[in-house]
């Protein structure tokens, strides 16, 4: 690649809900003004007004088309676990070279991967954009969320375990899910009578209505594992240790709920030692730029409908436990199709940018990474 010259950025899944966020980050923060965008996707498009703004070209392409794929300097994918399975493997042993960003699950843990999360492990990945590493993967996005929240936690060294309760979005399960509540809301709303309550919520209760999402709630996200435990409850310890680069104690239970955006988590943290609870908001507080706490007096402000669509992590209800002086309670909210998707790919891409335009000429420790 030559300095000052347009790269080919390819993004795959670009209609689905991470796609179309992850869009609406790269026009806000306009990182691709100067490059040539390709958005892939499995039907033809070319008959859709492109969702960029100021990139130098736009291009259409299957997401099939190995050919169109490998024109590309860097991929992102937000197409999903098999579509990443099927599809790099073949680009890699055809010789294709370029950044393969993802926000699926499938190479996360693999070695030769890069977990993505800045805040977190920052100088990990620009060790590895230096080191020409090519494949960097986004976390679990209730992970990612978790760690934000308890960043200031964790840099004290203090944290022993971490139990979280999470109560995830219906958004978080994908666009057909999303739309499937959306079609139960419009159906549910022709049994809803104000003068007949009781019938009403047995109406929209019944099983036999075949709603799986509305006023309900999942205690099983993703497979079922080894003692009782689900795929989606073991992600935090493996990912966490992965991302900290040492052993993360967590234990989760994982509950779909009936919201249409943001992941929240009840969380219980064990602690080396007892601590002020002023002493620790003082720690939570400093973790990152985006960590928000929420005073008690403000019940409203710690709620999804409140850190919908932005990058703020609020954390509130911090309290210490009743019985055991080196545990405390909290409760956290962050975005997930934000921290939880499309963020830390656009600002690892942003990364690998800076270094592209810039290592050619500077030296790598000059490189203007994103703060």
């Amino acid at each position: 690649m030559q300095q000052n010259s347009s790269l080919n950025i390819g993004i795959i899944g670009w209609r689905g809900l991470v796609g179309q966020v992850l869009i609406e980050r790269f026009n806000q923060t306009k990182i691709l003004s100067n490059e040539t965008v390709y958005l892939f996707s499995t039907q033809v498009c070319d008959d859709i007004t492109p969702p960029f703004i100021g990139t130098k070209a736009i291009q259409f392409g299957l997401s099939n088309d190995q050919s169109a794929l490998a024109q590309c300097d860097i991929l992102i994918s937000c197409q999903g676990s098999e579509y990443t399975q099927r599809t790099l493997s073949n680009l890699r042993e055809n010789g294709w070279s370029g950044y393969w960003l993802d926000a699926a699950s499938h190479l996360r843990l693999n070695p030769e991967a890069t977990l993505i999360l800045d805040p977190i492990n920052g100088a990990t990945i620009k060790n590895a954009i230096i080191n020409q590493q090519k494949t960097f993967v986004g976390p679990n996005c209730c992970t990612s969320l978790l760690l934000l929240a308890l960043q200031g936690l964790y840099e004290q060294d203090i944290v022993k375990h971490v139990d979280t309760h999470t109560y995830q979005a219906i958004s978080g399960a994908g666009t057909q899910q999303l739309k499937n509540y959306l079609t139960e809301v419009s159906t549910a709303s022709k049994h809803i009578d104000i003068n007949d309550l009781i019938n009403s919520c047995c109406q929209l209760e019944n099983p036999d209505n075949k709603s799986t999402l509305l006023n309900n709630v999942i205690p099983w996200i993703d497979v079922l594992c080894d003692e009782g435990v689900t795929k989606e409850e073991l992600k935090f310890e493996q990912e966490a240790t992965k991302l900290l680069a040492t052993q993360t104690p967590i234990s989760a239970t994982c509950v779909r709920v009936n919201t249409l955006r943001c992941h929240s988590q009840s969380v219980t943290i064990t602690l080396d030692n007892h601590y002020t609870l002023a002493q620790l908001k003082d720690w939570l507080s400093q973790g990152n730029d985006w960590v928000k706490l929420i005073e008690d007096t403000n019940p409203c402000e710690l709620s999804p409908k409140y850190i919908a669509n932005t990058l703020n992590i609020a954390v509130g209800r911090i309290r210490q436990d009743k019985h055991r002086s080196n545990v405390i309670h909290l409760f956290t909210i962050g975005d997930q199709l934000l921290w939880g998707a499309a963020e830390p790919l656009v600002r690892t891409c942003q990364m690998i940018l800076k270094y592209q335009r810039q290592a050619l000429g500077a030296k790598t420790d000059q490189v203007d990474w994103v703060k």
